[in-house]
C-alpha cells in the first residue's frame, strides 16, 4: 500500500480543538490559531494493545507505524496503514526500549538497558548493534543509556547519550566514533538529560535538553548556535520536511503540548494541553510528523499513540 494511504482516514472527528499558540516573549505579536482533529478510528478498535508507556514512534516507508509500547517480551508494536495490529517484535534483542527511528531504510532503536543502539531491517530482522552490550562507559566504544539517534545529510549519525553521559556523539555512516561534545551542566553546550535529537537539511543539530527545559541548537561540528528556553520539559524533537521543528513538552509547570517552531525560533503553533481525554497529553514522549503535517504522538503516562491531522484554520 502506498504511503499516502496511511493518511486517508475513515473517520475524522473534529472536537472543536481550536488550539491557540500563546507565543510569549520569544515571539511577540505572533499569536496563531490552528484547528486539529484526531482520527477516531486509529488505531482500530481492539487493536490498541499498548502495555507500557510509549517512548518512541515512527513510520516505515510502506506507511506502517512502529512504536515502542509493548512489554519486555516484545517491545515494538507494528500497525498497518489503517491502524490495525500487525505484530510485535524485538524482545530477543532489546533489553529496555527507548526511541525508534526509521533512517536509511533501517530501523534504529536506542536501548537504555543494554546501553546500545540496535539496527533492524524493515521487516524487524536484527542486523547489528552499536555499543558494547551491558557495558556503560564514556569512551569511544560505549554509551550510557543512549536516548535517541538522528541522521545528518552527509550520512553521519548523531546520538544523544543520554540519561547518564550528558553528551552528543557523532558517528560516521558505519557507526565509528568521530567526535563528541557536552557534559552535565546548565551552560550553553552542557546538558541535563539530552533526551531527543534531530538534524535539519543544513546539518544543524537540535537537542531536547530535558531537565534544563530548553532545546539547544548546534552547528554540525558541535559549535553552539542558540538556545530556546521557553519549555518546561522538552521530551521529543522532530524536524519536518518543510523545515519546521516539532517539540513535545511534558513538564508539570505549564500545559503539556506540541510546539511547532520555525527554524528561526518563532513559535508558530501549540497543539494540545495536559489531560487524558483524546487530544490531550500526559508525557508526550516522542513524535513523528509526516510531510503533510500529520502527527503521531506517543505518550508515556497515557500509554498510547494519538494521530492528529491538520484541519482548516479558522484564523488567517
Amino acid at each position: 500500500m502506498k504511503r499516502r494511504d496511511f493518511f486517508k482516514t475513515t473517520m475524522i472527528v473534529g472536537l472543536g480543538l481550536t488550539l491557540f499558540a500563546s507565543c510569549g516573549e520569544a515571539t511577540k505579536k505572533c499569536e496563531a490559531t490552528l484547528e486539529y482533529a484526531f482520527v477516531e478510528t486509529w488505531p482500530m478498535a481492539g487493536d490498541s494493545i499498548t502495555e507500557v508507556g510509549v517512548t518512541g514512534v515512527t513510520q516505515l516507508p510502506n506507511g506502517h507505524v512502529l512504536y515502542c509500547g509493548g512489554d519486555t517480551l516484545d517491545p515494538v508494536i507494528e500497525l498497518d496503514t489503517k491502524g490495525k495490529f500487525v505484530r510485535k517484535w524485538g524482545g530477543d534483542v532489546i533489553k529496555l526500549k527507548h526511541e525508534v527511528r526509521c533512517l536509511n531504510n533501517k530501523v534504529f532503536i536506542t536501548d537504555i538497558g543494554s546501553h546500545q543502539i540496535h539496527q533492524f531491517d524493515l521487516d524487524g530482522n536484527f542486523l547489528s548493534s552499536w555499543g558494547i552490550k551491558d557495558e556503560a562507559g564514556t569512551d569511544h566504544q560505549r554509551f550510557n543509556k543512549p536516548t535517541d539517534i538522528a541522521l545528518a545529510p552527509n550520512g553521519d549519525y548523531y546520538v544523544s547519550d543520554g540519561y547518564k553521559n550528558n553528551r552528543v556523539v557523532c558517528l560516521d555512516s558505519e557507526g565509528k566514533f568521530k567526535f563528541e561534545w557536552g557534559e552535565k551542566g546548565t551552560a550553553h553546550g552542557q546538558f541535563q538529560i539530552p533526551h531527543n535529537i534531530g538534524v535539519d537539511k543544513n546539518g544543524r543539530v537540535y537537542v531536547a535538553d530535558r531537565k534544563n527545559g530548553r532545546v539547544q541548537i548546534f552547528e554540525k561540528n558541535g559549535k553552539f548556535v542558540a538556545s530556546w528556553d521557553w519549555f518546561s520539559r522538552p521530551f521529543g524533537v522532530f524536524i519536518a520536511k518543510n523545515g519546521n521543528i516539532y517539540i513535545s513538552d511534558g513538564g508539570s509547570d505549564q500545559p503539556q503540548c506540541v510546539y511547532i517552531v520555525s527554524a528561526e525560533g518563532k513559535i508558530l503553533k501549540k497543539v494540545g494541553k495536559t489531560g487524558s481525554v483524546k487530544g490531550e497529553f500526559n508525557i508526550p514522549h516522542s513524535l513523528y510528523v509526516a510531510k503533510d503535517g500529520t502527527m503521531l504522538v506517543g505518550e508515556g503516562t497515557n500509554k498510547r499513540v494519538q494521530k492528529f491531522v491538520k484541519a482548516a484554520s479558522t484564523k488567517k
